[in-house]
């Protein structure tokens, strides 16, 4: 049972590393294709604004659908389905019909996160929900660093938008035929949970620490400021990516040991990032290394807390709603901060850690 299960999370890690190649990729090179069919800056801005908001926030009702009855699994095939949306991107010139397959394409997203987190979950009680969630986030960064690293070698080959776009469907597809077997094999026994109120205050906490992570946007701006291209800042953010995969099986390691302990470490690392904007480009990239490692950290902390305390469907999506709001409204705040000053952005940081940290570590105490 222990071996098939890790084989499992395996094979659902694998689901995932197709799929954030998939939208990774697209999401690297949306931006400028929107701009190329006519789009202004405020254009792309809400286009993409409206989207993550819609991915976050409809995360909660999509745990609540699971908490009343809803199959994980019809969720999880569903979501990633709408992953193909990505495929046909590259066929229309109109910026409507880009916009509404992103939409789409992030509501897919919406769709199969609670779900997701519910199954590895459940896969994860004999192996332990640290050592899975680890496992699990190990495979899903990885899929984020291969999709723009892929796009980026696309264009050096030639590849237009359209064939970029229509490359980026083939691992859609093939997410489509692992999951297919991946569900097969799955055989849900979890139960479904209701609210708990000790739990709220870790996800409201960790939407404050996801808050205070460094955005990369802030640490890109300085890295041209010192001189780098922007190729250059694209290695640099997959070095973060591939820290980020690294973070998660180190957390899931101190997490199986200690839950107080992996919340204390998630915060002293979102604390200590903010310092490479103080330094020289060395710097710079022990503080993308600290990025990387505190967002596959955040990821692995948050869901073994959740997974910890016996949360269900709404407990996931509210989880992942307060960490996309805490994204959204904390790069914002971080780049007007930065303007003023990079101490600035160290001070935010510092001050939004410790506010989610106590929320995170009250969870953490009271946790099972």
């Amino acid at each position: 049972m222990h071996s098939q299960n890790l084989r499992l999370i395996r094979l659902f890690g694998i689901v995932s590393l197709l799929a954030d190649f998939t939208y990774e990729g697209a999401r690297s090179i949306l931006a400028p294709y929107l701009q190329s069919i006519g789009a202004s800056a405020f254009l792309i801005g809400t286009v993409t604004g409206f989207g993550e908001a819609l991915s976050y926030l409809s995360r909660y009702s999509f745990g609540v659908m699971i908490e009343r009855g809803i199959s994980p699994k019809r969720l999880l095939f569903a979501g990633y389905f709408l992953n193909l949306s990505v495929g046909l991107l590259g066929v229309f010139q109109n910026i409507f019909a880009v916009s509404f397959l992103f939409w789409i394409e992030r509501l897919g997203k919406a769709m199969r996160s609670p779900a997701r987190d519910i199954v590895i979950k459940d896969i994860s009680k004999s192996i332990g929900y640290a050592r899975g969630f680890g496992i699990y986030g190990f495979f899903d960064q990885i899929g984020a660093l291969l999709g723009p690293f892929f796009v980026y070698v696309a264009f050096s080959l030639g590849f237009s938008y359209k064939e970029v776009f229509a490359s980026l469907s083939i691992p859609a597809i093939l997410s489509l035929f692992v999951l297919f077997f991946a569900l097969r094999v799955y055989k849900d026994s979890f139960k479904r949970e209701s609210s708990k109120e000790g739990l709220w205050s870790g996800v409201w906490g960790f939407g404050f620490l996801q808050a205070g992570v460094l955005s990369f946007g802030i640490v890109g701006i300085d890295l041209i400021r010192g001189g780098l291209s922007a190729g250059e800042v694209a290695i640099f953010y997959a070095l973060g990516m591939a820290f980020a995969g690294i973070g998660s099986l180190i957390f899931g390691e101190i997490l199986s040991r200690s839950l107080f302990y992996g919340v204390l470490g998630l915060c002293a690392l979102i604390v200590a990032t903010p310092f490479g904007l103080l330094g020289s480009q060395y710097i710079d990239a022990i503080g993308v290394i600290l990025w990387g490692l505190s967002l596959g950290a955040l990821e692995s902390v948050s869901k073994v807390l959740i997974a910890t305390k016996e949360g269900g469907g709404r407990h996931f999506g509210a989880l992942e709603g307060a960490m996309g709001l805490g994204a959204l409204f904390g790069g914002a705040i971080q780049g007007g901060l930065y303007e003023f000053s990079p101490k600035a952005v160290l001070v935010f940081c510092i001050f939004l850690s410790s506010v989610g940290g106590f929320g995170a570590i009250k969870s953490a105490l009271t946790s099972k």
